[in-house]
This record gives C-alpha cells, sequence and structure tokens, in this order.
C-alpha cells in the first residue's frame, strides 16, 4: 500500500518536511486485542542446566488495554523479585525495513512511575544486530521515604540493545535486556513520588546512516528536529520493555513501573522532499591544474543544509605516490540544492617530504629514506652487532622506540638523523654472530609479521644444506630465535654431522639456547633446509664456553705416556706437568721438551701425581718425534711383526723404555717401535733430555753407567754442548 504522509498526521512539529508515498510497512493502534504481532519472551525451554528462569529471563507480559500495547511486569519463574523483560519481535515484513531504503518509524509510548522506589522504565528498539535505534526511558531517583525526582530522557544509538537468549545460551550468557549505552538525552526532570508521561515520536531515517528525532507532548515539540548518526543496513527486529516489580512477604507482587505502546507506523521507501543528492569530491592543485585524487562519491541530505562531512573524508589521500593532506572544504557557504547539483570540494595540499638517516653508536649507517609529513617510518635494525670481536647488544635510538627489530619515528615532521646505541656485553665470549638471511648460502625471507618481530626485520632460511661457520677446538653454545617450523643445527660434515640444537615455533617468536657442545677438532656448522613458508629463523649467536679437554692420568711413578688424536696445548697447565717429545738414535731416545704437540702424536709426560685436562686445540707445528701409540684400543706387544715395541717403565729409581716381552699396552698410551733386526736394540734404551737451561740430564737403561762423554775424537768432554758424543759406547745426540 503507498501512502502520504502529512507532517500534522503524524504529530510532527511544523520543522518537518512531508513525505512522499512510500509503502506501509507496518501500522497498528492496538484497537482490537490483536497481539499476533508480537510474542511474549520468556525463555521457556532455553534455560542451562543450574540456572533459574528468572536468572536468564524475566517474566512479564502483553495485554490491549485502552487502545494500547501494556506490559505487565510480574515475578520470575522462580518466584524471585527482579527487573522484568518481554520482547515483542515484529512480524517479518517489519525486519525488511532498513536505513538504506529509508523509512519513518513514529509512535506513542507512555512511561510511568507507579510506586516510590529507586526505578527505571524503559521501552525501547533495536535492529537485528542489536544496535539501539530509538531508546525511551523514565528513571526514578527516591530522595528520602516523601520526595524524589524522575529523570525523563531519550537515546539514539549505541551498542547492547536488548539480548536475546538463543537456543546456544550458555550459563554465562546475560540474557536479561537493558537499556542501551548509548548517549543519554534528557527531557525532563520532574520533582515527583510518582507520575507518567506520553511521548509521540516520530523517527524519520530517510537519509542512509542518519535519522531525524522529534518528540512531542500533549502537541507540544518537546525535543526538536534533531539528526544523529545511525546503523546502516540492519533490519529492524526488536521492541524491548522493561518494568520493575517487588515480591513482598505474602507473596502478591508490588509493581513499581508501567509502560505502553500506541499508534505505531512505519512507511519504508519514503522519498523526502526535504532531501536530495549531492556529491563530495576530493581535489588538489597539481601542475596548476584542479585534479581529482581519489573517486567521489554521491550522498544524500537535507535541502537548503550545509553538509556535514565524515570523518575519513579528511583522512590523508596518496595519489600518484605523493601523500596529500586535508586542507580546507565549502561545506559551510554550500548548502544542498533540491535539484541535486551542490557539489562538496574538500581541498587537499601535498604533504612536505622528510629525510632520515639512522646511525649506530659504533660509526655505521643502519637505514636511509624519506617520507611524508606526518607518517609514521619504520626502518628495520639487527638486535646485536659483533665488531672486531665485540658484542653489542640492547640497541636504544634517540628518536622514537625500538621494539622487536622495528625502529620507529612517530609522525615524522623534519629531516632526521637518529642515532641507535648499542650496549656492550661485559665479558663476552661470542665467537659467532650473524642475521640468518646474511649467512653464506642462506635465503632471505619477509613478510608483515617478520618485519615487526624479529631482527633487522628479515629471516634466513637454507633449500640446500651449507655450513655456515667452522669452530676450533672447545665448548660452546649456541642461540637462535625461530617464528615457525623447526630448525635444526648441527656439527660436521653436511648431511652426517651431529645435532647441536633443535628450535621449534608454531608462529610466536621463540628465543632459546642450546645445552653445551664440544668441537673436538675444526668442524663446520649448518642447519635443517626449508622453505620460505617454514623452517627460517632469525639469527645465530654462538659463544665459546670453554676448552674442549683431553685427560691425562700421571701415577705416582712421575712419569707415563699419552697418545693424543687431537693437536693438545700444554702451556697454560700448571709447571707440575711437563711434555716431551721423543727422538731415537740407535740406543738412545732424546726427550725434547714442548708447549704443543700436534695430532696424531705420542709424548712423555712427566709430573706429580694427578689426572690432567689438557686444552685441544686447532693444530700445532711442533715435530711429532718417534715416539707412536696406540688411540682407542689396547695394543698387544707383537701387534707390529717384525718389530719391537719399547714401553716406558719404572724400574727401582730409573726409568727407561723397555721391550715389551708380553702383554698388551693399554688404549691412549704411547710406546717406541723399533726393527727387531736393528742394531740398535739393547735390554733397555738410554733416555738423554734435551734441555737449554741445563744442559742434559740422563736416564740410564737398567744396570747401565754412564762413564762420560767423548766426542768423536776420542776427547773426554766434561760440559758436553749440543751434538753426538760417546757414551758407555754408544752414540749419543744432545741437543
Amino acid at each position: 500500500m503507498r501512502v502520504l504522509l502529512v507532517a500534522a498526521g503524524l504529530g510532527v512539529g511544523a520543522s518537518s518536511a512531508w513525505a512522499d508515498a512510500g509503502d506501509v510497512v507496518y501500522t497498528n493502534d492496538f484497537s482490537t486485542n490483536d497481539q499476533t504481532d508480537f510474542a511474549t519472551w520468556t525463555a521457556q525451554g532455553k534455560k542451562p542446566s543450574g540456572y533459574s528462569y528468572a536468572q536468564i529471563g524475566r517474566a512479564g507480559s502483553f495485554s490491549i488495554a485502552t487502545g494500547a500495547l501494556v506490559h505487565t511486569a510480574t515475578n520470575g519463574k522462580d518466584g524471585s523479585a527482579v527487573n522484568n523483560a518481554d520482547v515483542g519481535v515484529f512480524k517479518d515484513a517489519i525486519k525488511t525495513a532498513t536505513a538504506s531504503t529509508n523509512y519513518v518509524l513514529s509512535f506513542d509510548v507512555t512511561l510511568s512511575i507507579l510506586e516510590h522506589q529507586a526505578c527505571t522504565s524503559i521501552f525501547e528498539i533495536s535492529d537485528e544486530s542489536k544496535q539501539v535505534l530509538i531508546c525511551l526511558y523514565a528513571t526514578h531517583t527516591r530522595s528520602n521515604s516523601t520526595s524524589g525526582s524522575t529523570s525523563y530522557g531519550y537515546i539514539v544509538g549505541g551498542n547492547n540493545g536488548f539480548q536475546t537468549c538463543e537456543a546456544s545460551v550458555t550459563k554465562s550468557t546475560n540474557a536479561e535486556g537493558y537499556m542501551g549505552d548509548g548517549t543519554r538525552h534528557e527531557i525532563a526532570n520532574v520533582s515527583e513520588t510518582n507520575g507518567s508521561k506520553t511521548y509521540h515520536v516520530v523517527f524519520d531515517a530517510q537519509v542512509a546512516g542518519k535519522a531525524k528525532l522529534t518528540i512531542t507532548e500533549g502537541g507540544d515539540t518537546v525535543v526538536p528536529e534533531t539528526e544523529y548518526d545511525i546503523s546502516v543496513g540492519k533490519g529492524l527486529k526488536y521492541i524491548y520493555f522493561s518494568d520493575k516489580n517487588k515480591r513482598v512477604s505474602d507473596g502478591s507482587i508490588t509493581q513499581y513501573t508501567s509502560s505502553a505502546l500506541d499508534n505505531l507506523s512505519i512507511v519504508e521507501g519514503a522519498a523526502s522532499t526535504n532531501t536530495a543528492d549531492y556529491t563530495v569530491k576530493y581535489v588538489a592543485t597539481i601542475d596548476d591544474e584542479e585534479t581529482e585524487i581519489k573517486e567521489s562519491v554521491v550522498r544524500n541530505g537535507f535541502i537548503d543544509e550545509t553538509v556535514v562531512l565524515e570523518a575519513s573524508d579528511k583522512n590523508a589521500i596518496v595519489y600518484s605516490g605523493i601523500k596529500y593532506l586535508y586542507s580546507t572544504d565549502n561545506t559551510s557557504t554550500t548548502p544542498v540544492n533540491r535539484d541535486g547539483s551542490t557539489v562538496i570540494k574538500v581541498q587537499f595540499t601535498q604533504a612536505p617530504s622528510y629525510t632520515y638517516t639512522v646511525t649506530d653508536n659504533l660509526g655505521v649507517e643502519l637505514a636511509r629514506g624519506s617520507a611524508f609529513s606526518g607518517d609514521n617510518v619504520y626502518y628495520y635494525i639487527p638486535a646485536y652487532r659483533f665488531v672486531g670481536g665485540r658484542f653489542y647488544q640492547n640497541p636504544s635510538p634517540n628518536v622514537g622506540t625500538y621494539s622487536q627489530g622495528q625502529g620507529t619515528i612517530p609522525a615524522i615532521a623534519a629531516n632526521t638523523d637518529v642515532t641507535v646505541t648499542y650496549t656492550e656485553e661485559e665479558n663476552t665470549n661470542v665467537v659467532f654472530y650473524s642475521e640468518a638471511e646474511n649467512l653464506t648460502g642462506a635465503n632471505a625471507y619477509s613478510d608483515d609479521y617478520t618485519k615487526g618481530r624479529m631482527s633487522n626485520g628479515s629471516v634466513g632460511y637454507y633449500s640446500t644444506s651449507a655450513v655456515f661457520t667452522t669452530l676450533t677446538p672447545g665448548r660452546y653454545t649456541l642461540t637462535s630465535a625461530t617464528r615457525s617450523g623447526t630448525t635444526t643445527f648441527y656439527k660436521g660434515e653436511v648431511g652426517s654431522g651431529t645435532q647441536i640444537h633443535s628450535i621449534t615455533s608454531s608462529g610466536a617468536v621463540t628465543t632459546t639456547t642450546s645445552e653445551e657442545f664440544d668441537i673436538p677438532t675444526t668442524m663446520g656448522i649448518y642447519t635443517s633446509t626449508g622453505s620460505s613458508s617454514k623452517n627460517y629463523f632469525d639469527y645465530v649467536i654462538i659463544r665459546r664456553t670453554g676448552d674442549y679437554t683431553l685427560p691425562a692420568t700421571v701415577t705416582s711413578a712421575g712419569w707415563a705416556t699419552l697418545y693424543t688424536p687431537y693437536a693438545l696445548d700444554f702451556s697454560s697447565l700448571s709447571e707440575d706437568l711437563s711434555a716431551y717429545t721423543a727422538t731415537c738414535s740407535e740406543s738412545t731416545v732424546t726427550l725434547t721438551k714442548v708447549n704443543n704437540v700436534p695430532a696424531g702424536s705420542g709424548v712423555v709426560l712427566k709430573g706429580a701425581a694427578n689426572t690432567y685436562n689438557i686444552p685441544v686445540i686447532a693444530s700445532s707445528n711442533t715435530d711429532k718425534g718417534h715416539l707412536l701409540g696406540s688411540a682407542t684400543e689396547a695394543t698387544a706387544y707383537n701387534a707390529y711383526d717384525g718389530y719391537t715395541l719399547y714401553m716406558l717403565k719404572k724400574v727401582g729409581e730409573n726409568v727407561q723404555f723397555v721391550p715389551m716381552t708380553s702383554g698388551s699396552l693399554a688404549a691412549g698410551k704411547a710406546f717406541l717401535k723399533i726393527a727387531s733386526g736393528s742394531s740398535s736394540l739393547a735390554r733397555s734404551m738410554y733416555v738423554v733430555f734435551a734441555d737449554e737451561t741445563t744442559g742434559i740430564q740422563t736416564m740410564r737403561g737398567e744396570g747401565a753407567t754412564v762413564n762420560g762423554y767423548y766426542n768423536l775424537s776420542g776427547q773426554r768432554v766434561s760440559q758436553p754442548t749440543s751434538g753426538l758424543y760417546i757414551v758407555n759406547g754408544k752414540k749419543v745426540v744432545i741437543k
């Protein structure tokens, strides 16, 4: 049905305009006792286990009386005295009324305070998303037993309209209706112990996103036509009443408030004669010409009134890579024309551009760029710096902030130089640091999440495993961070190495440090392969925590031998232990004191009884000498066909190398290997010490006596120096 709505017929004040014909969606003057369009809601059958009906829904009823739909508050299902709420649901046709298709809603509502108690009576209409469209209320405040006052008012817009109890309700659901949380506008404040007011309301929502509200009382306008923003595109759905009651000691109900609805009318699709279209254009002067820098929009407004721009109309615009800022507009001088010809121009000007540089306190430029005025500048810097063997962390800029790898210069307004201060780690033992994306053979990956949370704004991953650093012997830990997948680190040859650390994350940034691991000989470090969507990591920090050592035991004999598969360094040990390489010539063994020995060597140890932990080093240039040994397993005396093995042995007070005739030498011990047919074979072998300070010392073989030193000319030498001598008929070399 098409109708012509006249302002006087709606009870609208003189300021309201005519509305052109529209569709009557609903009308009801409640002259008959027909409630088929409404449903009294009590949450029956939807009660969660353990909850009473009164806690999730409030009882009450509707009745048709004196030409109005009257809401009566009753006690809750469990007999408690609480606020009571019923909901009257519009019939389905009314749900199609939306702010985008235009409608006019009008009704009469009566709000009554029946008893002198602190209470509130509420009538509210909300849309299907529970956004409040229009709410009227009467709130009574009791000062004492004989005086009080009532505030009558309204709300347009706001969240938290009626909360219906759906079938999926849980114990925590607030299924009780209550007044929406929009801004309250007071119409009147009356000193009274009880009273009532009846208002005629016209809610003219004929412009998308806006509505004009007019409220009259007894023919007098108490709220003149006023424009409000409303929600768009959500159909009308709920009528909500809330009234107060009390259960008294005799079981009866005393009602404090009452509300009623009459003359409800909704007309949809009316084309109001007081509105017309207007165009909003966004322009800037470029090369002396006015240029549209954003697509214009067409809106609808009230004729002869000025336009109020939306906040977003003044947002900065980027056009052809240049940022433009709001300057001015012509809204104050340009009313809406009836013919739709109105053009609102929003003027923009080009934003200034500024440069920025970011330099650290170590003299390295980390970032450089330019930005438009008012922009936040984001730059990405490493969380650590490793310079000249010194390790730095905790970057702190003198301008803006830094967090999780991202620095920020807020709302840049001038050319800006930023100095980032890194703090040196005290007593650092860092030997290696690198961003993952900078590792040899690694691929870089970055996205919005990574930029804001990872060091240097990027991560790395390997599509093919490759050694990214080499470590010398020692003990180490490895620290790394990741935000996706699992990354595993290994030592050794690629493909056959030993795992030293594994780190897993499912989205959050995870940083962990490995247990200590040993590097017994120079080894490569590499990691598992991945892709740009998993197995990528942020950085690698390797710290040396100590030496890798080889244990050696000297017994009470004061002498021992040691075979080492690694190069060793004796220089840092106490003076109680000395190491010697051996050189064999004829029947004489010359021992030379050394500070380090190469891998695969046998050495003689002299020192106090103890177990010593000897540091392993990467390499040594010392001559291995002739002393051989057994690396991992015992060596039998006859293990070498055609050779005799000589082992170090203490006999009485003397220590000699004596030939083995049975048994075996323990793993890790050293021995001499002499050809069995050699003329140098003897019951025991003489040992001569090469000592730069004291000349020579001797360890005699069993029963041997040194009868002096003779040069090759047969002359006796009392103080021999370096060279070849005859001792007991044998040639002896003194170094």
